[in-house]
């Protein structure tokens, strides 16, 4: 210390400070990251898709139909229909709106067939009696329960053409054979029918596994269907003119679809739907009524952008 007070007491000459800072750069790769998402989340695809499968149009007859019949006796004639093979071909579109909800709609053409057994009647098998009452209408088809039903309800103002059969050639075949016709359900009988529809659905659908490569999703909404035609056995055409079948019905669709994406633009869809109708295909004035469902398994080609 006291060599030190013997010093003399100097000041560093003035210089410049130094220092340093540390600082982060602005991450630019935010925002390309946040625009991506939104991107992502309103992807869109166009997708084109087949979907065999079964159709039962559910046919019964109504009961003022009995009354053409002999109500008293205890074994009533009745109709049965089973499902048969059926195809539907569909194009559509779809929006991702989230990151797990999604909106789909498009058109399609459904072709159903299926198989009414029907009673037929004892006199079916005297051909020459029913020819000698009514010449211009076949045996085989005029003493079939349901296909008299198909024909009585067809409007009276729809056009006759060589394949239908007008209400009247009924009215005058009942007048004479009701008296002693009865339908028995040993004689069945059965007649296919071929129904054609267009089909629009919207459905929203729900990922379960968003992922880009797989992914599993439950859809769910509405199908409706426009009637063409239905042809009943070989030669009776039914169209939405002649009154008989309602020319828009809904129905309900529902399933789940499993999506498999190899590429960022293409992927295969494989789905199970079921369509019940929501209500009846047929018109109140109608002999028969119908409660169209469908069931089937579609395999689908979607292009996203």
């Amino acid at each position: 210390i006291n060599e030190l007070a013997t010093r003399p007491m100097r000041f560093r000459s003035p210089g410049p400070i130094y220092r340093i800072v540390w600082f982060r750069p602005a991450e630019l790769s935010v925002e390309p990251d946040r625009s991506k998402s939104k991107h992502e989340a309103r992807e869109a695809w166009a997708s084109v898709s087949m979907m065999p499968g079964s159709f039962n149009p559910s046919v019964s007859i109504r009961s003022m139909q009995a009354t053409a019949l002999n109500t008293a006796r205890s074994n009533q004639p009745s109709v049965n229909s089973r499902a048969d093979f059926s195809v539907a071909y569909q194009a559509g579109a779809g929006v991702q709106l989230n990151k797990h909800w999604s909106i789909e709609s498009g058109i399609g053409y459904l072709s159903g067939r299926s198989t009414v057994e029907s009673p037929g009647s004892m006199y079916n098998y005297n051909s020459s009696l029913v020819a000698s009452m009514a010449p211009q209408l076949d045996a085989s088809t005029a003493k079939n329960y349901y296909v008299t039903a198909v024909r009585n309800s067809v409007h009276p103002d729809a056009n006759a053409a060589s394949n239908y059969a007008s209400p009247s050639n009924y009215d005058k075949l009942g007048n004479t054979v009701s008296a002693y016709q009865n339908y028995d359900n040993r004689y069945q009988q059965s007649v296919t029918n071929n129904f054609d529809y267009v089909q629009v659905p919207v459905q929203v659908g729900y990922q379960l596994l968003p992922s880009k490569r797989l992914g599993l999703s439950l859809l769910g909404g509405f199908l409706t269907n426009i009637f063409v035609r239905n042809t009943v056995g070989n030669d009776l055409v039914i169209t939405s003119k002649d009154g008989v079948y309602r020319p828009l019905s809904v129905a309900a669709s529902m399933g789940a679809r499993f999506r498999y994406r190899p590429s960022q633009r293409w992927s295969a869809s494989l789905a199970g739907m079921y369509q019940p109708s929501l209500g009846l295909g047929t018109r109140p004035e109608s002999q028969i009524q119908s409660t169209p469902t469908s069931t089937g398994m579609s395999f689908g080609l979607d292009y996203h952008f």
